[in-house]
């Protein structure tokens, strides 16, 4: 009880609605705590300060879910090409395979690992890939060419070490696409094997040999 009187007396009614509306609409903590939420208050408070006059709906009317949906749509290409814009230059190509759920999918990340301030950015996410030579050829080569005209040249493909993508992607394979392409900016692309998938893949390796088999067994009697 006193609990409750202390949390009426020192809460205000700005917070009681944002707890109010986290409980009806389950906004995460994580969302509500967050820099970006301050911030978006505290643009909010600032345009009522500018505008003591005016109502907040004629500042900010309410709009229809479809009308919100086709500005953000517009409002995400904005923010998708000034983001594409930093990577104008040379830039690498991170790709994965694999599936969630019941859907397959081909990854397709940017990286500038000489433009440190730029984070990776996911470029393409390609559902229902199906994961043969044939496809991550295509795929490949399709993106690598697109990005070109934006100005990104790819110098660095990164992936795993699967056999279908090294064959693939490998520059110095036969069947690769950097071999089978008569384009010279999809033949300067080098690849690049990911560095913590060859870890992995070493210290499994590493655990089969007879010495720590042995040394695992002595650790389970222990």
């Amino acid at each position: 009880m006193r609990k409750e009187i202390d949390f009426q007396n020192n809460i205000n009614d700005i917070e009681k609605e944002i707890l109010d509306f986290m409980g009806k609409k389950n906004i995460s903590l994580k969302t509500v705590s967050s820099n970006e939420f301050y911030h978006l208050l505290m643009h909010f408070y600032e345009m009522g300060q500018q505008n003591p006059s005016r109502a907040f709906h004629d500042i900010m009317p309410k709009i229809s879910r479809q009308t919100f949906t086709n500005r953000f749509i517009i409002f995400s290409d904005f923010k998708r090409s000034r983001i594409l814009k930093d990577f104008v230059g040379f830039s690498c190509l991170a790709i994965d395979s694999g599936t969630v759920g019941p859907n397959s999918m081909l990854n397709c990340v940017l990286l500038s690992p000489h433009k440190n301030h730029l984070k990776p950015f996911l470029y393409e996410s390609i559902y229902g890939f199906i994961s043969n030579h044939e496809n991550f050829v295509h795929e490949i080569s399709r993106i690598i060419n697109e990005l070109n005209q934006l100005g990104i040249s790819i110098t660095g493909i990164v992936n795993d070490n699967l056999p279908t993508q090294v064959n693939s992607t490998d520059h110095g394979k036969e069947n690769s696409l950097q071999k089978k392409s008569d384009i010279s900016f999809i033949r300067i692309a080098l690849r690049i094997p990911c560095q913590c998938h060859v870890v992995a893949l070493g210290v499994t390796d590493l655990k089969k040999t007879p010495f720590l088999v042995e040394l695992n067994k002595y650790w389970a009697v222990l």
